[in-house]
């Protein structure tokens, strides 16, 4: 698994959040499908479509 934590605390100036959204498709595009990945951000943060992955659906934590 790998899991890319804080998300949404990366800047949008200077292009910062396009280029690690273009990074992390690419690396999802290079490895093999048997990686799974978690990536997080605040669930505010989310509703940007900005940071919305297609092909990817959010999920949310249940409390234990």
């Amino acid at each position: 698994m790998i899991l890319l934590d804080g998300l949404d605390e990366v800047p949008a100036a200077g292009e910062r959040r396009t280029h690690l959204l273009q990074a992390i498709r690419a690396l999802v595009e290079e490895l093999p499908a048997s990686p799974r990945f978690m990536l997080t951000a605040r669930p505010y943060a989310y509703t940007d479509p900005g940071w919305r992955l297609s092909g990817y659906h959010p999920a949310l934590p249940h409390p234990i």
